[in-house]
């Protein structure tokens, strides 16, 4: 049993690190190609719009596939039915508030781009990309109840598809229509992906045997309550965390500019936090599995092994970028070197975040929920609100990765104290 969970837990790593490396190059050759085009100050108004997509696309998740992982992980080997039941449900809370958040977008377009962006071109912008909120919620919900699934394999098999139609769609709509154009092909590509992770999620639970057809799934809404709603909370203050320091920086004299800087260097920073988030992806289907078959020695040494090859993988990635990163800023165009300081600053704020995630995973799996609401995210988005107003105005963009990294080090620390100090999550310990 202890070689299978370690196989389990390297064929799932590989797999995965394979679907992710497809998937995330994808968006960074996006990006790189879309620069390109650009250059720094439009590239900062498609970061902008983009921003806003992916803030209203993560509150209208409302955490289903954070809960998809959770409980089909745990009940996928002792009651089938129940996990067919379970994707059903979610399946219909993921379509409805996706086309919530599709017409949010729609309604809110015009008043964004004129009040808040200062640029009323924008609100065609957002009215022609609003679909990307409802395929990428869903898709989102998807990718979750595969992970629940373990079907990393099957997701590593149509990740290249996907990696190539994002880099097509969104460089020929950029070389198309600017900003604009790449918007649409941006949305064109959640459109794709989301038709090849309904076809897998299927596949999976078919190979499987979850009945999917002829059952209902309203008995399940007890997991808005314990486990989606709580989530969602989080996510209400996380997400719009990031957007409101996102606008307090193009905001100030050359904004745009600095935003395109700042989001070349996250660009780059986010491929130091992808194999930490890998690691954590099949950690959590694999621990909740555990959870589920009671196994609670296989649990504890998943747990702690999950938390060192993290922290190792992370300081490689920081290292590796600390070196490099200003050859490596270059290739979205000369002027982006310009952001390397900002990259410096990013990289710190990995350390933290990827700790906090890895030590995260027990409060996760054992649903405590409303605690990481009120005392990991609250105090974490309320510190990035407040550092970023005061340190845009002095510092621009390297104020606004200040303030992040600032962030994540407090989630971290408010982590470890909730994990210390809760008796059912130290005996895990």
């Amino acid at each position: 049993m202890e070689h299978s969970l370690r196989y389990r837990f390297r064929m799932a790593i590989g797999w995965n690190l394979v679907s992710t490396a497809f998937l995330q190059g994808s968006v960074l050759l996006g990006n790189i190609v879309i620069a390109r085009f650009l250059g720094p100050e439009i590239f900062g108004t498609y970061n902008i719009v983009l921003s806003t997509l992916l803030t209203v696309s993560g509150l209208a998740q409302f955490a289903t596939g954070f809960t998809a992982t959770r409980y089909v992980a745990q009940y996928r080997s002792t009651d089938k039915d129940k996990v067919a039941r379970i994707l059903l449900f979610l399946s219909r809370v993921s379509m409805l508030s996706g086309l919530l958040g599709m017409v949010f977008t729609l309604l809110g377009a015009n008043w964004l781009a004129v009040n808040i962006f200062d640029r009323s071109e924008l609100a065609d912008d957002l009215m022609l990309s609003a679909a990307y909120v409802l395929f990428s919620v869903m898709s989102g919900y998807l990718t979750g109840a595969i992970a629940g699934l373990e079907g990393y394999r099957s997701l590593a098999w149509v990740s290249p598809f996907q990696g190539v139609l994002h880099i097509a769609l969104c460089g020929a709509g950029a070389w198309i229509g600017g900003a604009t154009g790449a918007l649409v092909g941006l949305t064109l590509s959640s459109v794709s992906r989301w038709i090849l992770l309904n076809w897998t999620m299927r596949r999976e639970a078919d190979k499987q045997q979850i009945p999917l057809r002829g059952m209902q799934g309203r008995a399940e809404h007890h997991l808005l309550t314990r486990f989606a709603i709580p989530a969602t909370l989080a996510g209400l203050s996380s997400v719009p965390a990031l957007w409101i320091s996102n606008v307090f920086l193009v905001q100030q004299d050359n904004g745009y500019r600095e935003l395109g800087l700042y989001g070349a260097a996250f660009s780059l920073r986010s491929l130091v936090v992808i194999f930490p988030a890998i690691i954590n992806n099949v950690a959590s289907s694999l621990l909740n599995h555990e959870l589920g078959t009671a196994n609670e020695v296989r649990y504890r040494k998943l747990y702690k092994a999950n938390i060192l090859v993290t922290g190792i993988i992370a300081v490689a990635g920081i290292a590796f970028f600390l070196l490099f990163g200003h050859w490596i800023l270059g290739i979205f165009g000369a002027e982006f070197r310009a952001g390397y300081p900002v990259l410096v600053m990013l990289l710190l704020s990995t350390a933290p975040e990827t700790l906090q995630l890895a030590v995260y995973q027990v409060i996760q799996s054992r649903g405590h929920m409303w605690p990481s609401l009120y005392g990991i995210a609250l105090p974490r988005d309320v510190s990035l609100i407040a550092m970023a107003y005061y340190l845009t105005p002095l510092h621009g963009s390297f104020g606004l990765a200040l303030a992040y990294t600032c962030a994540w080090t407090i989630a971290f620390f408010c982590t470890a104290a909730i994990v210390w100090n809760l008796p059912v999550i130290r005996r895990d310990l």
